[in-house]
């Protein structure tokens, strides 16, 4: 199906935009619009019946590590290389204000 994309619909187009093209940029663009739109309707022909519908290309696989349990540090070892601490929690200066 051969469809034509107008001078004028390239001017209304552009003026919806707010675009300012010369007589030559209007042409090109009717040609290359014209040609663009063709090319979509080639590929609505495409039979795609038997294609199952997808929403990703890549396969999906995780990156992340497995979520497994395992012995963490004591507590006064975390706290050994804080500046200051205050009934076995970080202590740090006020950020928004006093108290």
């Amino acid at each position: 199906m051969a469809s034509t994309i107008s001078t004028n619909e390239v001017v209304r187009i552009a003026q919806l935009a707010r675009l300012h093209l010369t007589e030559n940029e209007i042409k090109s663009f009717s040609k290359d619009l014209s040609e663009i739109l063709d090319y979509m309707y080639q590929i609505n022909k495409v039979d795609v019946s038997n294609v199952r519908p997808t929403d990703n290309m890549l396969v999906s696989h995780t990156v992340l590590r497995p979520d497994v349990a395992h012995q963490s540090l004591s507590l006064d070892k975390l706290l050994s290389n804080t500046a200051e601490v205050n009934n076995g929690y970080f202590s740090v200066p006020p950020v928004l204000g006093e108290d």
